[in-house]
C-alpha cells in the first residue's frame, strides 16, 4: 500500500518531498600498544602524548559510507487560516521525461561549425567590436 500510494507514478514524473536522515560512518580499526612504533612509543615515554592519546591518533577510519535514508513523507498544513489541511506534500506530473533532460545531454551541431584560423584561434565576426570598453 506505501509503494503505490507514495512512489507510484501515473504518468510523466512526479516530484515529493520526505523527511529523512544523512548518515555518515564507517569502519573503525582499533589499534593496540603492539601496533604503535617506536617513535611514537618514544614520545609517550617523554609524555608528549599519552598511551590513550597515542591510540586515539592510531586509530584509523576506513571505507567511509554516506547514505540518505527516507523516513516518510513530508505533510505540510495548506490552505487559509482558519481552514488549513494537512497535505502530503506530492505535486503529480510535475515534470515531463524532456523536462528532465539536461542541455549538456543535448549534441551541439555548431561545434562542428566553428572556425580557427591557422595559429588554432578562434575566428570573430567584425560585430563583436569591443570598443565600447574604451568608454569605460
Amino acid at each position: 500500500k506505501i509503494i503505490d500510494k507514495v512512489f507510484k507514478v501515473r504518468k510523466d514524473v512526479t516530484e515529493i518531498t520526505f523527511e529523512g536522515n544523512f548518515i555518515e560512518g564507517g569502519a573503525l580499526v582499533t589499534a593496540t600498544a603492539d601496533d604503535i612504533p617506536d617513535d611514537i612509543k618514544e614520545l609517550i615515554e617523554m609524555g608528549v602524548y599519552t598511551e590513550e592519546e597515542a591510540l586515539a591518533k592510531c586509530t584509523e577510519s576506513t571505507s567511509r559510507e554516506r547514505r540518505m535514508v527516507l523516513i516518510k513523507p513530508l505533510i505540510l498544513m495548506q490552505g487559509e487560516e482558519g481552514d488549513k489541511i494537512p497535505i502530503i506534500q506530492k505535486f503529480e506530473k510535475k515534470y515531463t521525461e524532456e523536462d528532465l533532460i539536461l542541455d549538456f545531454m543535448y549534441e551541439d551541431e555548431k561545434e562542428d561549425e566553428i572556425e580557427t584560423d591557422e595559429d588554432g584561434y578562434i575566428k570573430v565576426d567584425d560585430e563583436t567590436d569591443m570598443d565600447w570598453l574604451n568608454n569605460l
